[in-house]
């Protein structure tokens, strides 16, 4: 009997619980305030906020790779390059000397290769993570050196000054490889069994951005395919791959000013998605920088703000290309003017490194919206 009462008992109090209307009249629960999705925020503010990393570094034309944990950050000095891995006590002089170009910075297994060209040519050196310094490995002759990695794989793409052709060897390979005869760029990237390189070529009035597959040696797999096309004079084009797509940006006046411009294809240069226009002041000797997300990809570039200071912007473009919502300038706390964005994403936002006017450089990082603080 007393079991019966009980389990009476226990039928009561749940009839009347939290579960039912009597009990959440008597005991009113309060509802948060309704947020603002942190999208619309950000966008309605059209600011990069995010957080600053906290180094003081000096010099210009950043370059960022690596990952959390694992981040390496490249730049040119008065005395020619210096490299730093995030962690590390002082920064170290990769090379000496006036630089033309770069530099630029891959990771493959915690060993930075830091790229620039000089009097010389092009040239590649090795920093691992406790600060040992690999010998220089030169490509004389060459300019404009971009590398990409694929599994065990390195192939190294410049434009050889003797004629303008473009060609691509391996690092021990002294042999290069033509895939097109002149041109501006080139930038490449990892695909499945092999690599993709982007570049852009007068023809007539105008100019075409063309891309084209290579073999892992970096021997061509297939004919070269058409981007896009354009009035007048393009710009080196970056380029960026993300899942199943490949991103192109680039800087072309076909409205009569000088605009960047991005599209997608997919990984053999078909489906070319429609063309998005993200800038109208985009200068032509400028390169935007892009890395691909977790949702499409990140494109990073500056400009001069009404005739005034440069400043450097992000937006975010789906992997049709199409933009999401509007571009966003990096906040500072001063006046300074952001120039040479270097992007890159990371397991959950993006790092954006860039050189202000006072010769220091600003190294931030952000959520995955680009505009939002850091998600821990």
């Amino acid at each position: 009997m007393a079991q019966l009462h009980r389990l009476i008992a226990l039928a009561a109090l749940t009839a009347v619980g939290p579960g039912c209307k009597w009990w959440r009249r008597r005991h009113p629960v309060p509802h948060r305030a309704a947020v603002r999705d942190v999208a619309t925020v950000c966008y309605d503010q059209r600011f990069v906020t995010g957080q600053r990393i906290a180094q003081r570094l000096t010099g210009d034309h950043p370059a960022v790779a690596g990952s959390v944990g694992a981040r390496v950050f490249a730049w040119r000095t008065a005395g020619g390059v210096a490299a730093w891995w995030e962690g590390m006590s002082a920064p170290v002089q990769v090379a000496e000397g006036a630089v033309a170009d770069g530099p630029t910075v891959t990771v493959q297994r915690s060993v930075a290769y830091v790229g620039w060209s000089d009097a010389r040519g092009a040239a590649l050196r090795t920093l691992a993570q406790d600060a040992s310094l690999g010998a220089p490995t030169r490509w004389e002759g060459a300019s404009h050196g971009a590398l990409a990695i694929a599994g065990d794989y390195a192939l190294w793409v410049a434009r050889i000054e003797a004629g303008g052709a473009l060609a691509a060897r391996g690092l021990t390979d002294a042999a290069p490889r033509v895939f097109a005869d002149g041109g501006a760029g080139p930038a490449v990237v990892a695909v499945p069994d092999g690599f993709m390189v982007a570049w852009t070529a007068r023809e007539g009035d105008g100019a075409v951005l063309r891309g084209r597959a290579l073999a892992l040696d970096g021997s061509p797999r297939a004919a070269a395919f058409e981007v896009q096309r354009a009035p007048g004079v393009m710009g080196a084009p970056s380029l960026a791959r993300g899942g199943e797509r490949l991103l192109f940006a680039w800087g072309d006046h076909r409205s009569g000013d000088a605009g960047l411009h991005v599209a997608t294809t997919d990984l053999r240069g078909r489906g070319v998605g429609a063309m998005q226009r993200l800038s109208i002041r985009f200068t032509d000797d400028s390169v935007a920088s892009v890395a691909a997300s977790a949702r499409g990809f990140g494109v990073a570039w500056s400009e001069p703000v009404s005739g005034g200071a440069p400043r450097s912007y992000l937006a975010r473009v789906d992997a049709r290309g199409r933009r999401i919502g509007s571009a966003m300038r990096v906040a500072v706390e001063d006046d300074s003017g952001m120039l040479h964005p270097s992007l890159r994403w990371e397991r959950a936002g993006y790092v954006l490194a860039m050189a202000r006017a006072d010769g220091t450089l600003e190294l931030r990082r952000t959520g995955p919206l680009g505009c939002d603080a850091p998600l821990e």
